[in-house]
């Protein structure tokens, strides 16, 4: 769930917001009740900036795509059976 605060308690609670963020939520600040700033977790951060870079390669998606299909028409490969392939196992 969302979590709004205005700017001012932002700056007065931050450390309590870092731990809410810890907890995983996800802080929206507004400034002027308009849209400031969101606050999360490293590790969020982290999952955006992977999918940005997908979105941004044409070859990446397409390939993304190509597999869903496969996968959709019954090719798709068990992963213990590429954990076997790959000596993983």
């Amino acid at each position: 769930m969302p979590y709004e605060v205005a700017a001012s308690v932002a700056r007065a609670d931050f450390m309590k917001l870092v731990k809410e963020i810890k907890r995983g939520r996800r802080i929206f600040i507004r400034h002027r009740d308009e849209p400031a700033a969101v606050l999360m977790s490293f590790k969020e951060y982290q999952s955006y900036k992977a999918m940005e870079r997908l979105f941004r390669n044409p070859g990446d998606m397409k390939r993304i795509q190509e597999a869903r299909a496969e996968i959709a028409a019954g090719k798709g490969r068990k992963y213990d059976d590429l954990r076997k392939e790959f000596g993983l196992a």
